[in-house]
């Protein structure tokens, strides 16, 4: 078996390894290994043991190029503790990154609400443990806004398509503007937000 069989042999190994993890990001980047040992299949991986041995043993790993890595910033599993469970049911609804669950300006967390309008997580059930957890870490007291270190990056924010109902009242030297929309951040959306051809005027339902 030639050189470059065994590397292409070793990039398919961990790419299914990846997708296995469900966790959203490599092998190479996995801080806590306790959600995956618990399962049969990866406490007898000799690929996955070696790589949880090294990481106990301080031994860094040079991570591989994979052009299907998932985009995001801050992943959950590197900020909560996980089970299995959590690990499926944030994986069916395909969330993985503190990235995904915020404005689109990233400085603010969506409130739970707000993520189930958006059709991100389950609707039905109360706010879950996790959840409240993220929020105590990565907001400011008594506030959705982030903390400065978890700011998203602009490339990596979300692109949220947010309704709203425009209604202009008043006279026309001194009009307002009344808008109900989906997003936790009224005031910005009131300001930024004028009418135009992608709003939905009262008059039009």
């Amino acid at each position: 078996m030639t050189a470059e069989s065994v590397r292409l042999i070793t990039r398919i190994r961990i790419f299914r390894l990846r997708n296995a993890l469900a966790c959203g990001v490599s092998p190479f980047e996995i801080i806590d290994f306790s959600p995956w040992m618990k399962l049969r299949r990866f406490s007898q991986d000799w690929f996955f043991r070696t790589l949880q041995e090294g990481f106990d043993l301080k031994i860094s790993f040079k991570p591989i190029f994979d052009p299907f890595n998932l985009k995001g910033q801050f992943p959950l599993v590197h900020l909560i503790s996980f089970d299995n469970q959590l690990l499926n049911s944030l994986a069916h609804q395909q969330i993985y990154f503190l990235s995904q669950l915020v404005t689109e300006d990233g400085l603010f967390l969506l409130s739970w609400v707000d993520l189930r309008s958006l059709l991100l997580v389950s609707l039905k059930g109360p706010t879950p443990g996790w959840f409240k957890v993220l929020i105590g870490l990565v907001t400011l007291p008594s506030s959705y806004a982030l903390r400065p270190e978890f700011y998203i990056q602009d490339e990596l924010l979300p692109n949220f398509s947010v309704p709203f109902i425009a209604h202009e009242y008043g006279t026309s030297s001194s009009k307002k503007l009344w808008i109900a929309t989906t997003s936790c951040r009224l005031g910005k959306h009131a300001l930024d937000a004028p009418p135009d051809e992608q709003s939905i005027r009262s008059s039009d339902l």
